[in-house]
């Protein structure tokens, strides 16, 4: 039996699925299965994946789309790893991304579930955009709660017992399962973090996190589901709801659709209007696409020092 099961859900993204499956078969630990979910691709998903001709991948199709929680969901189900990995089809790893987590994990208590790293946010043709590097570990369930703090599911590597004991993805929520997840495993496990990015995560078109409506959608769902557990329901909802406009104004300005960022950034202003990252976000979106990545950049070169000593927030 494999030691750690990789899950990568693919829709439709043939081009990017082909460098997420070389970057785990690149990886200096190789003790592991990859398990691609096809969720009823119009692609030849099958056909990318025998062509790598590697008997520790195998394919599993969804003749109905499914969505992301319901393709992680088959493919934890079809795991056989005592460690469970995403990897979304749009993303890579670095080569020694499991190593180093596989080392932390294996060498800490049981009481921790889970490990996850930094990661680099670039654009599809590897122009790196940011880095963001993890500031919170131990019991993070209250961290969760105001906010994802773990990000992207292609950094997390867990136990097995962690779905055993919290269970699998919420196929109810479309935007944000994976946010949903950490917070029940974290109500029984601690978390762990690598503070390098270890993790390419590509910015485009069709990411979920470049719709600001299915974003406001999924956060209202998690201010619901979470509404016992939250003493000031509204003002927790808004705040939720004004970040997710927030980092969708910030992701299509970047791509250079400023007036969607503007509207954005107005949006979140309206729903909480407390949140100075979104005055100066507006603020420096008036000043076109360039400018605005070339302010984001000296600021993440401010604050990188600062991040790396524990003393702020990312």
């Amino acid at each position: 039996m494999p030691k750690v099961s990789v899950i990568i859900p693919t829709f439709n993204r043939l081009a990017f699925l082909q460098a997420a499956v070389e970057s785990v078969l690149k990886q200096t630990f190789q003790d592991f299965e990859i398990i691609v979910v096809d969720d009823a691709s119009n692609e030849d998903v099958q056909g990318i994946v025998q062509g790598f001709n590697d008997k520790r991948i195998k394919c599993i199709r969804h003749e109905v789309n499914k969505g992301e929680a319901g393709s992680r969901n088959t493919g934890i189900l079809h795991a056989t790893g005592e460690f469970i990995a995403f990897l979304d089809d749009d993303d890579t790893w670095v080569p020694d991304k499991l190593r180093l987590q596989m080392n932390v994990l294996e060498n800490s208590p049981l009481k921790v579930g889970g490990i996850y790293s930094g990661f680099i946010a670039a654009d599809c043709a590897g122009k790196k955009l940011q880095t963001k590097i993890p500031t919170k570990k131990g019991d993070i369930y209250r961290d969760l709660l105001v906010k994802n703090t773990i990000g992207t599911p292609s950094t997390v590597l867990i136990r097995r017992t962690c779905v055993e004991t919290a269970g699998l993805f919420d196929e109810d929520i479309c935007y944000g399962t994976d946010h949903d997840f950490y917070l029940r495993i974290s109500r029984h496990f601690d978390f762990e973090f690598i503070a390098a990015p270890l993790v390419r995560y590509h910015i485009h078109d069709s990411r979920i996190s470049n719709n600001p409506e299915m974003m406001a959608k999924g956060l209202k769902a998690m201010a619901h589901k979470y509404r016992d557990e939250v003493g000031k329901l509204r003002h927790l909802r808004q705040r939720q709801i004004g970040l997710g406009y927030l980092s969708a104004g910030v992701q299509f300005c970047y791509k250079g659709e400023l007036t969607k960022g503007i509207r954005a950034f107005i949006a979140s202003i309206r729903l909480y209007p407390f949140e100075p990252r979104a005055y100066f976000n507006l603020l420096i979106s008036l000043l076109g696409k360039n400018n605005f990545i070339k302010i984001k950049k000296i600021k993440d070169l401010l604050l990188d020092p600062l991040r790396s000593r524990g003393t702020i927030l990312p």
